[in-house]
């Protein structure tokens, strides 16, 4: 338990949670009604249709499942709400907020009102004679899905007459909320049963009727009268124990994160769903829809803000009036930092090396200078920050004690030369001998950019700040959509492969481009497709669209594998292949030396003035 929980708990202790009974038809009028809803925070639906078989299979045959756990709502719920998975919206006053059982509820709910849409579900009941049907019934699932015609197949799910001729019957017809009149339950039966005709007799049809019919009737009671226990919090628990018990209490298979539960603590200060905050920003910052985890920056942010490290003990105790009374200001600076990435060409999280360059430069653009000579400081040390994030390992380990002193250092620095006094920078991040940039073994050795590693991440941004260009159309690539380039293997894979090359598939060899450029480049050797590309532009254009990859034209004129005898051809291969590759890292290194201000040589302490 949090620490300063504790107290609370203790505090609060002596309101307790009352323990309760109440039957499954009770629980699902609540339902029905609106009367019981689910806080905002809690996640959405999570269980697969054989739990869901097995619950209902619990139910049916009367064995017993978890205690729920309910919040008991005064005059108006502690938190956001949102109701139950396709459960009516608007209804009569929440009175109970739904804290633990919400996957239960909802399978229960959606089942007896057969409404997933991809399958339905069935009681198959070996024995309608049985008095006691439900010990050998079992609940099944059956696949539902639609062809161009708009019907949902098998059609047979919907057809009594065949249903019956399955022992199945639907858990629909089941629903103990639903009137007899309105589930169709004597229309199902008739349908089901058929003609009396087909029967040897009307004794035969009689007698089967009501079998089925006493089988439906002591499955609809049973699974009515089901008592589903809960615990019941008193509307006066205070907010922080509420949490906290959830936490303590949630069975879910991923339970809720701290900063889920931040989140939750904010919505009652913020008047309306953190979510709907956050998609409202998503709207308003040009860029913020590229990136996952807004609810993290954000938290993170504040909390460098606040003075405590980015984490989620930073966000736990950081003020929550004051984020409420900032939020304005956090978006401000938010897209101040995301537009600072992009000018630097980083511009999708996929291409981003370090996640916490967003929070520190985030908070520093909070500090948020009028004078515009201030503001270019301001720009200027964040660009050669983040480059330095970017080439050095300061961030791989350690990261949000690390974030909390650069962050410190760069404002401290910069509340100076504010004022107008000389000040030196003493974030760590800037000292050289302590925080040296990659060396060249280091880019040589860096794997394929799919993957999360920082060194390979950092080289595709740099290339991104080069304004990468296509190698066919010359468009930027920084202003394309993620999703429409490719990885593309400068010395061509296959190439590589056949000379006996490992490191093939690493950061140096690859470039972002368009995936018809890549399509169309395919196995072709480099001085081959350049030949190519020399047919429809210039090469003075070529060299351009090139260089904005970093790549050094003069190390990939090479070819003519194809005439070459096997044994000199894998040389020549391998041989024009590593000075490719060595080449590129000299350009790429120097570049980043550049960006990032560092000193040459690296060994050589730094002491940064701007």
């Amino acid at each position: 338990m949090v620490p300063v929980l504790q107290a609370r708990v203790a505090e609060d202790a002596m309101y307790g949670a009352e323990a309760n009974d109440r039957e499954l038809y009770k629980w699902l009028g609540k339902v029905q009604n609106r009367e019981i809803t689910l806080p905002r925070f809690q996640r959405g639906e999570a269980w697969d249709h054989s739990r869901i078989c097995s619950l209902m299979n619990a139910i049916i045959k009367g064995l017993p499942l978890g205690v729920t756990l309910i919040l008991e709502v005064g005059d108006k719920p502690k938190f956001e709400s949102r109701a139950l998975q396709t459960a009516p919206v608007e209804g009569e006053r929440i009175t109970e907020q739904l804290l633990d059982g919400q996957q239960r509820m909802t399978a229960v709910w959606r089942v007896l009102n057969d409404n997933y849409e991809d399958g339905s579900y069935f009681v198959v009941v070996e024995d309608f004679d049985s008095e006691e049907p439900q010990m050998a019934a079992e609940v099944i699932r059956q696949s539902r899905w639609r062809k161009k015609d708009n019907r949902r197949y098998p059609l047979w799910c919907d057809k009594p007459k065949e249903c019956l001729a399955r022992k199945m019957i639907p858990a629909s017809l089941l629903c103990p909320t639903k009137s007899l009149g309105s589930c169709n339950y004597d229309k199902w039966i008739r349908e089901a049963l058929g003609n009396k005709e087909g029967y040897s007799s009307a004794d035969e049809y009689y007698e089967l009727k009501e079998s089925v019919k006493s089988t439906v009737d002591k499955l609809r009671e049973r699974i009515a009268n089901y008592n589903l226990p809960y615990l019941a919090l008193p509307s006066s628990t205070s907010e922080d124990v509420v949490l906290d018990v959830f936490v303590n209490m949630n069975t879910n298979g991923k339970p809720l994160s701290q900063y889920d539960i931040i989140a939750a603590q904010l919505e009652s200060k913020l008047g309306m769903s953190l979510t709907e905050k956050i998609d409202k920003m998503k709207t308003e910052v040009p860029g913020l829809q590229r990136y996952s985890n807004v609810s993290e920056l954000l938290f993170n942010t504040e909390s460098l803000v606040q003075g405590y490290s980015p984490n989620q003990a930073g966000a736990w105790k950081f003020d929550k009036d004051k984020f409420v009374d900032s939020w304005a200001d956090n978006a401000q600076a938010i897209e101040s930092m995301l537009g600072l990435l992009i000018t630097e060409g980083v511009t999708d999280e996929r291409l981003l090396p370090s996640v916490s360059v967003m929070w520190v430069a985030a908070a520093i653009f909070r500090m948020n200078p009028k004078d515009v000579d201030h503001q270019g400081l301001m720009k200027s040390l964040l660009r050669q920050y983040l480059w330095r994030a970017f080439f050095t390992h300061r961030y791989e380990k350690s990261a949000s004690t690390y974030a909390l002193q650069d962050y410190r250092g760069m404002k401290e620095y910069l509340g100076l030369r504010f004022a107008g006094e000389n000040a030196e920078l003493k974030a760590p991040i800037f000292d050289d001998q302590e925080n040296p940039p990659f060396e060249i073994e280091e880019l040589v050795q860096a794997g394929w950019p799919k993957r999360k590693s920082v060194v390979s991440r950092s080289v595709l941004a740099l290339t991104g700040h080069e304004g990468a260009r296509d190698f066919a159309t010359g468009d930027d690539l920084t202003q394309c959509p993620f999703g429409d380039r490719h990885f593309h293997h400068v010395f061509p894979d296959d190439l590589l492969s056949k000379a006996g090359v490992k490191n093939r598939s690493i950061v140096l060899n690859c470039a972002l481009i368009k995936d018809a450029t890549n399509w169309d480049i395919g196995k072709k050797e480099p001085l081959k497709y350049l030949a190519e590309r020399c047919k429809w532009a210039s090469e003075d254009e070529v060299r351009g669209r090139l260089a904005s990859h970093l790549i050094p034209i003069e190390k990939i004129q090479c070819g003519g594998y194809d005439d070459m005898e096997p044994a000199a051809r894998k040389e020549a291969v391998a041989k024009d292949y590593d000075a490719f590759v060595q080449s590129r890292a000299e350009k790429v290194r120097a570049k980043a030396l550049e960006l990032g201000g560092f000193k040459a040589p690296a060994s050589e302490s730094a002491a940064l003035r701007i």
